[in-house]
């Protein structure tokens, strides 16, 4: 009489059923988002949740060690960056709404008492400054004017004091460049070479 197998218990081929972990769902680790089962990025940061191991698998940013090959990741240094997220935040906008308007009437007041400044150099002793705007910005563009002007007659008196200053600092500059030359030891080495390439030409 030939002997029949035992039924095969359920429980031990639930137990024996590996889980491939890879087609589930996985949490990011630095935003805490929900990543789909299959990505390397997370959908919310952007930052990738895999890296290549030297052996060329696939592993979690966050593992220790190669289920593959066995190398060490725990001492590996990740570089953070931050967080671009996508999605509308009001706060932040306002915030920096806020602060553009607060730039914007810092702009507008500096712009004001430069205007009203180079104004009032263009009126005479006895003239009231102009409550109009247009006014104001007239008078301070016949104030510049007239200061470039001024500026241009100036330069063109001492032409020749400002030619030996800028032939001064030439000289300067090249002595200081020589120095610093010959204080490295650039200079000898290209002289040594200058003098290899003609002894070679002879």
């Amino acid at each position: 009489m030939a002997s029949e197998d035992p039924p095969a218990d359920p429980a031990a081929e639930t137990s024996a059923e590996v889980i491939d972990t890879s087609q589930q769902p996985a949490t990011c680790y630095a935003c805490g988002a929900e990543v789909p089962a299959g990505e390397t990025r997370c959908p919310v940061c952007g930052r990738r949740q895999v890296r290549q191991c030297y052996c060329g698998a696939l592993i979690p940013v966050t593992a220790s060690r190669c289920p593959e090959c066995g190398a060490d990741w725990s001492q590996s240094v990740r570089v953070r960056r931050k967080s671009r997220s996508r999605q509308l935040r009001p706060l932040t906008a306002a915030r920096y709404a806020g602060m553009g308007a607060l730039v914007a009437l810092l702009v507008a007041g500096l712009a004001h008492v430069l205007v009203t400044a180079l104004a009032a150099t263009a009126l005479g002793a006895e003239e009231a400054m102009p409550k109009g705007v247009a006014a104001r910005v007239g008078l301070a563009l016949a104030a510049l004017g007239g200061g470039i002007g001024r500026a241009i007659d100036l330069v063109a008196s001492h032409a020749a004091a400002l030619l030996a200053g800028l032939l001064v600092m030439a000289v300067g500059a090249a002595a200081g460049v020589v120095y610093y030359l010959g204080r490295t030891r650039i200079l000898p080495r290209l002289t040594v070479k200058k003098r290899t390439r003609r002894k070679r030409r002879r």
